[in-house]
């Protein structure tokens, strides 16, 4: 279960907690924060807070009928709206899958979660979903009592968002919503504004080492070395430990030998690759690839950082082959890479520029984005 795995924020809870106590809990809370800070955890915690009958100093007792409707995800008067594949596709088409899936790790993110319904697609949450989430919270509780919405990664939303306005503005009596997200940028101003906000930071490498300890059984050495390299980020020690995450070390290294040979050859077999990989698996490379950007530049300016052996030698080749200017116009252009991707631009043709204008930097070359679409 979900509870098994929730560690607590403290100032967070403290607050939830005297606001359900008095009855003034805010009806619309934005969590937000970095992949893997446990924002959704923290939103079942309260919801379970809110329905439980018998709280115990500020905390859900967790053993009343509620509380264990709420530790199941089973109750009838919590709804969940969370992103799916397709035009046509609902949440609720998909609920004992995604129950399934934060059993396994409540820390997933949406790349992870809609390649287990559809590797081949984007997900999103679209209009049709957000107009049945909007006739749930309109109709009466089952139980009589209090309804909650978890929107979780409100990002994928998009301007759909604005369907959920009205909802979001003007809520029915006793109804909370709660806006899980990893991207508060992408979350349109319109519905952050109505929301009270709520940041979740990155967990301490010490924290997350010993959870994979209690969680995964993994030896201290293992588990150290793990929570060296994930910068806070639970979801990707839980994926490391488990050893299900794509190679994006490999593919990183590939890619560098590729852009940096004169022959243009391997940056060809580097687009046609990437043209037979799904969508979401090239934004997670991308996002990878940011990452260790970042930290190239960390290195060039002395500043400390966080990772493995393979890693740390891409980080120091880049921090010494490209000017800190030229780092800073590769995060654009990959940035650039990402949406453009986002956007079903042809991957062959969008790897290719960004292949060239990466080679410039790796060859000395100032580098600048420049738009292809």
């Amino acid at each position: 279960m979900w509870k098994d795995y929730f560690i607590p924020q403290a100032q967070h809870l403290k607050y939830l907690s005297e606001r359900i106590a008095r009855d003034a809990l805010p009806h619309a809370l934005l969590f937000y924060g970095p992949e893997g800070a446990g924002q959704l955890l923290h939103a079942l915690w309260a919801v379970q807070l809110l329905y439980c009958k018998d709280p115990v100093e500020g905390m859900p007792c967790g053993k009343c009928l509620d509380c264990k409707k709420t530790s199941q995800l089973t109750h009838p008067d919590i709804h969940f709206l969370f992103p799916t594949a397709g035009a046509d596709a609902r949440s609720h088409q998909f609920y004992n899958d995604w129950r399934l899936s934060l059993a396994e790790n409540p820390f997933l993110n949406g790349y992870q979660w809609v390649q287990t319904i559809a590797s081949d697609k984007q997900g999103n949450i679209n209009a049709g979903d957000c107009h049945v989430a909007y006739q749930n919270m309109n109709m009466q509780a089952f139980e009589g009592g209090k309804k909650v919405l978890v929107i979780w990664l409100a990002e994928y939303l998009g301007k759909d968002g604005n369907r959920l306005l009205k909802l979001i503005e003007e809520p029915p009596e006793d109804t909370h919503i709660f806006l899980i997200t990893e991207n508060r940028d992408q979350i349109i101003a319109t519905v952050q504004s109505r929301c009270q906000q709520f940041y979740f930071q990155p967990y301490p490498t010490e924290l997350i080492s010993e959870s994979l300890v209690r969680w995964r059984g993994l030896g201290e050495a293992e588990a150290k070395k793990i929570a060296s390299v994930c910068e806070g980020n639970m979801n990707e020690a839980l994926s490391l430990a488990g050893q299900s995450n794509n190679d994006f070390e490999e593919s990183l290294g590939t890619w560098i030998k590729a852009c940096a040979k004169y022959d243009p050859a391997e940056r060809v077999v580097w687009a046609e690759k990437m043209h037979k990989t799904s969508k979401e698996e090239q934004k997670q490379l991308i996002r990878y690839i940011l990452r260790v950007m970042r930290k190239a530049i960390l290195d060039r300016a002395g500043q400390p950082y966080e990772s493995s052996p393979l890693e740390a030698k891409m980080i120091r080749y880049l921090a010494e082959k490209i000017s800190a200017d030229s780092l800073y116009g590769s995060i654009e252009v990959m940035n650039d890479t990402i949406l453009q991707i986002a956007r079903n631009a042809h991957p062959k043709v969008t790897w290719m520029h960004c292949s060239i204008l990466f080679r410039k930097a790796l060859i000395g070359k100032e580098v600048e984005p420049e738009r292809i679409y």
